[in-house]
């Protein structure tokens, strides 16, 4: 019974953390919806203005001077109206009011990172293993990293569901440790045109995001910038002899077994 209550408490004080978190999402989503909607209507002046403008080239007024002033007066009005929309997104895009961003991040303990993996990976492949690969003298437990836990755990969503949906009959997850840092090595083979996965490859490798952007499938841009913004590293490639795609990403040692979280 005391067992059960304890676990009863912990799930509570679970739901609890994800309703802070939840709230603080709606909230910016709130804000964002606001901003939105104090843009467009600030977008007024400027419409006007380029109405006016348009009309002056095409329509000669009688009375230039009068059109005249009334392109300045509208052109003060949305040089103004332009300093407070980009004063306001600019206050959407502060990092730390952004609670899809994930920048925040924390030190984990490579075991943690491992747990995180673990439980990601059975979700979708519940008949496979994590294979582990320890090669370093070092004491795995006095290892740690830093990410953040809820942008690694949307990753793995992101790329374990592709896997799932894209692969033909193969799937492997590596998790090897080294002296300097932690990889996590995703395999798998795969039903596409080959041509198709050496664009995936290439996207994913790709630093142009705008290249990226004109492409949805896979959610490339999602899956790179949820990394990017961890500071985790990554790389694919197209194994073409085995018909494999392969995709690592890298995770640096940081800091001193007693700071660990996990």
């Amino acid at each position: 019974i005391s067992r059960l209550l304890l676990s009863e408490k912990s799930i509570e004080n679970l739901k609890f953390d994800q309703l802070l978190k939840n709230s603080e999402k709606i909230q910016y989503l709130n804000r964002a919806n606001k901003t939105m909607h104090f843009v467009r209507n600030r977008l007024g002046p400027l419409t006007n203005f380029f109405k006016l403008y348009e009309n002056n080239l095409l329509q000669k007024h009688q009375n230039k001077a009068e059109v005249d002033e009334i392109l300045k007066s509208e052109a003060i009005r949305s040089k103004e109206e332009l300093k407070n929309i980009t004063f306001r997104a600019s206050q959407m895009l502060e990092k730390n009011q952004n609670s899809y961003e994930f920048y925040n991040t924390k030190k984990i303990s490579i075991i943690g990172l491992f747990i995180i993996l673990k439980k990601n990976f059975s979700h979708f492949f519940p008949a496979k293993n994590v294979i582990v690969n320890i090669e370093t003298e070092d004491d795995p437990k006095n290892l740690n990293v830093i990410f953040n836990e809820e942008g690694f755990e949307i990753f793995l969503t992101d790329w374990l569901s592709n896997i799932d949906k894209y692969n033909n009959d193969f799937v492997r997850c590596e998790y090897n440790i080294f002296t300097e840092f932690a990889e996590i090595v995703f395999k798998n083979n795969y039903s596409s045109d080959k041509d198709e996965i050496n664009k995936l490859v290439n996207d994913i490798n790709n630093s142009d995001r705008n290249a990226i952007v004109q492409r949805t499938t896979h959610g490339i841009s999602i899956i790179k910038n949820t990394l990017e913004e961890m500071k985790v590293d990554y790389f694919a490639k197209h194994d073409t002899k085995s018909k494999l795609i392969v995709f690592t990403i890298k995770f640096m040692h940081y800091g001193k077994v007693e700071d660990f979280d996990i």
